[in-house]
């Protein structure tokens, strides 16, 4: 956006959706926009009033592509929206931007939007029951609208205080929006697992609060496996996560709780499981899949089976197949 050209290692960088996004806001060009890129717009209230700075995000599966925030009257509009399919999230903003009104509303729970169907009430903290939204080049999708909850009340998957009131959670990456509500809050999820599946139990997009804790269980609620704080606290990242490959079948139980007990506006996360690999690629049994289990599998490569005498080229199918599975895994 400067009127001359720089020499330096920003010349090789790209624009992402949000920066064409603001561009498009700022120089409008209906041309390439009929061409490309639609809008959203749609109105935000907490508990029925509109509400400023609420920060709208689109996202094309799990990534977020672009967003915009509230205006005084609770509407928004994103502009420069690449054609597909979206779902949206409510968000608190970053906290460098926090105090540019003392309007701006923080005291709500981030959810996705959702579209009650006849005879179905859909969870506005489950990633699942997120409404899709198409958006088409040269047009814009309005009413993509949102009724917010207030941070003092139970967020969408209370109560589940305990192992027994636990939330049940596929292991296919569905994602959950937890945030504490009060006091002393842990929120409990259950998954089963599968023998020798390796999951990755992890905690993702936090608001500028959060600093989760996860503590893994055996099926009996009250063993603990494994627990996490901080992924890399150095670098400024306060996510938990946790590599679980069960010994045996069974039902197994997640506690989520806030480190420094904070609760209210901006400790909302999300939480998700993922079952990462088939048995066997988690080679050396250490409850993660990683690049040792890559050399561990490679110097598997030329070993004799003798036990189950195979075909050679049989034998370096299902090992390329094998290998090929978790360089996969490694470069998602």
């Amino acid at each position: 956006m400067f009127p001359f050209i720089y020499l330096g290692e920003g010349q090789q960088n790209t624009l992402k959706p949000d920066d064409a996004g603001g561009v498009t806001e700022i120089y409008p060009f209906k041309e390439f926009n009929d061409q490309v890129n639609g809008q959203l717009s749609g109105l935000v209230k907490l508990e029925g009033q509109p509400v400023f700075g609420v920060d709208v995000i689109a996202y094309s599966g799990d990534e977020p592509v672009v967003s915009a925030i509230t205006r005084e009257d609770g509407t928004y509009r994103i502009h420069g929206v690449p054609a597909g399919d979206y779902t949206l999230r409510a968000q608190l903003i970053s906290p460098s931007n926090v105090n540019l009104a003392p309007s701006i509303a923080t005291d709500f729970h981030s959810q996705y939007h959702v579209e009650v169907a006849k005879g179905v009430t859909p969870n506005p903290g489950l990633s699942t029951d997120a409404a899709v939204i198409t958006v088409e080049a040269g047009k814009r999708r309005g009413n993509v609208n949102f009724d917010l909850v207030s941070a003092t009340t139970p967020d969408f998957f209370e109560p589940n205080d305990s192992s027994g009131q636990a939330t049940t959670l596929a292991t296919d990456s569905t994602r959950m929006i937890h945030q504490f509500y009060t006091s002393g809050d842990s929120d409990w999820v259950r998954f089963t697992g599968a023998k020798g599946v390796n999951y990755q139990l992890v905690t993702d997009n936090l608001s500028f609060f959060a600093d989760p804790v996860m503590q893994l269980y055996a099926s009996d609620g009250v063993t603990l496996l494994n627990s996490n704080d901080d992924v890399n606290v150095s670098a400024g990242n306060y996510a938990a996560r946790i590599g679980f490959t069960p010994a045996v079948d069974g039902t197994y139980f997640v506690r989520l709780t806030d480190s420094a007990g904070y609760f209210g506006g901006g400790t909302n996360f999300e939480f998700s499981i993922l079952e990462a690999a088939k048995a066997g690629l988690d080679a050396n049994y250490d409850g993660s899949v990683d690049v040792n289990d890559l050399l561990l599998l490679g110097t598997r490569w030329h070993a004799d089976d003798e036990a189950n005498p195979v075909k050679e080229s049989d034998l370096l199918s299902v090992r390329e197949k094998t290998l090929l599975e978790l360089l996969d895994i490694l470069t998602r």
